[in-house]
């Protein structure tokens, strides 16, 4: 989560090495029960402890096999508000 070119708003950039981690991590954003894992890993690197950053980085691991995507799973997140 990044800020767009004028810091007011945010923009979410999904990327992955190939198309299928790519296609996981929009999954990922997307579930409920995924979302909220995030969530709490955000806030626990926030300065206030109790509510996320604006701003972010995480880092999710997406097993392929056979061009299809597995189970996603958060592997860190980090606090990229200055």
């Amino acid at each position: 989560m990044q800020p767009n070119h004028t810091k007011q708003e945010r923009l979410l950039l999904l990327y992955g090495l190939y198309t299928q981690g790519t296609e996981a991590a929009a999954e990922y954003v997307t579930d409920a029960d995924k979302l909220a894992e995030l969530r709490k890993a955000l806030v626990t690197v926030s300065p206030d402890k109790k509510t996320p950053p604006p701003f972010f980085e995480a880092l999710i691991s997406v097993p392929v096999e056979n061009y299809v995507p597995g189970a996603a799973s958060l592997v860190g997140a980090r606090n990229t508000t200055n």
